[in-house]
């Protein structure tokens, strides 16, 4: 049974993903001498602490770094249930939108500027199949 390698994200918002191909290193001759973990880690940390400056000022949606299944990162979008039905129930607003409906379209922008800050890209799933096996596309 095959897998995706990323999750669905939720609510429409953009899958933004980049490979770990380039933290692999090889010889002259093409053998593979490993994987750089070193360069692995300071991007990660890097984007990361990017993301914080979301985190502090968002009170639906939360992001992080994730691992796909396989391989590859992607930005992991979490949506905290409670506080968006607390927003829904008490009626806030934002520029004139419920506050959810506000900040989602924010996040969607500050997801596209991420990406190509942080040497990643925005991704659509082109076909997932009923064995799971998904194959994306990048958004131009």
């Amino acid at each position: 049974m095959s897998t995706s390698n990323f999750p669905i994200i939720p609510d429409g918002l953009p899958l933004i993903a980049r490979t770990d191909d380039e933290f692999w290193l090889f010889d002259e001759d093409g053998e593979c001498l490993g994987y750089c973990d070193f360069e692995s880690q300071e991007w990660e940390s890097d984007a990361n602490g990017a993301l914080d400056a979301w985190n502090d000022a968002a009170r639906v949606y939360h992001l992080r770094i994730g691992y796909g299944y396989y391989s590859g990162y992607f930005v992991e979008v979490e949506r905290d249930e409670d506080e968006a039905d607390d927003l829904r129930e008490s009626g806030a607003t934002e520029c004139g939108r419920p506050f959810e409906e506000y900040e989602r379209g924010h996040l969607a922008h500050f997801l596209r500027a991420f990406a190509g800050a942080h040497g990643m890209q925005e991704y659509r799933v082109a076909a997932r199949f009923s064995n799971g096996e998904t194959i994306y596309q990048e958004v131009k």
